[in-house]
């Protein structure tokens, strides 16, 4: 049965006012729809590849849409900054969306898990480094599971020994690059000069022997094989003590 138009003033008038609220309804139905929408995208993390590195990207305060996150926090800045997997896939996590920053958390170290693995495992003593970076990084991320800060310290302490072979060759580096630097201000016709000489005539024995100590350590013992560890010299017995009788 068809709908009979309005025919007078007063009847038009309302029939005016009946669509203007209807459609300010949903207009405002829709504006909430949106608001809820943006505050939901806003919460969400993901993550994306850009040239190689994996970069994780917070939801824009609209429906849609995302942007490299960057934490208010300025702590929080190297923990959340694109990092290089070295050709580590991220697999179906790039394609997820998280709801808050801990799923987010338990999402990155089991990718820098993954890509750290292999470089641990190097001979280069670089590439363990950055290794133990991305080692560093994962220990950061505080939503991780209590398992997976588990794992965490297993792979600390199965690196403890390549840690220590980095730190010595840095310090050997350093004691060098130190003695290096001495000679120079020494030789050189500054005011420096002569407190150079004095002071590399005072360390100059100890930091050579001491650098030459480290390359022994870094090099020559870091090619030993690994093996079982010996077992202690079995101390050696104390000479009996005479008897008090004796002449």
């Amino acid at each position: 049965m068809a709908t009979p138009t309005p025919t007078t003033f007063g009847q038009r008038a309302g029939h005016a006012l009946r669509r203007l609220l209807v459609t300010l309804l949903v207009l405002a139905l829709a504006a909430i729809v949106c608001v809820l929408l943006a505050r939901d995208n806003a919460r969400t993390f993901s993550l994306k590849m850009e040239e190689g590195k994996l970069v994780v990207q917070k939801g824009r305060l609209l429906p849609w849409g995302s942007a490299p996150y960057r934490p208010a926090d300025p702590a929080l800045a190297d923990v959340y900054a694109p990092v290089d997997l070295g050709g580590v896939s991220p697999g179906t996590a790039e394609t997820e969306r998280f709801e808050d920053r801990d799923e987010l958390d338990r999402a990155l170290f089991r990718i820098l898990e993954q890509a750290a693995r292999p470089k641990l495992l190097s001979e280069d003593t670089q590439v363990v480094a950055s290794g133990m970076a991305l080692l560093h990084r994962m220990g950061r991320l505080q939503g991780a599971t209590d398992e997976q800060r588990r794992t965490l310290r297993a792979l600390e302490l199965d690196v403890a020994y390549d840690q220590a072979r980095i730190r010595f060759e840095d310090a050997r580096r350093a004691v060098a690059e130190g003695l290096s630097q001495l000679r120079i201000a020494a030789d050189s016709p500054t005011r420096r000069a002569r407190a150079a000489h004095a002071m590399l005539v005072k360390v100059e024995p100890a930091a050579s022997a001491l650098e030459d100590v480290l390359r022994q350590v870094v090099v020559t013992l870091a090619d030993t094989p690994s093996g079982p560890v010996p077992p202690a010299p079995a101390p050696t017995p104390a000479a009996a003590a005479p008897d008090a009788g004796a002449p």
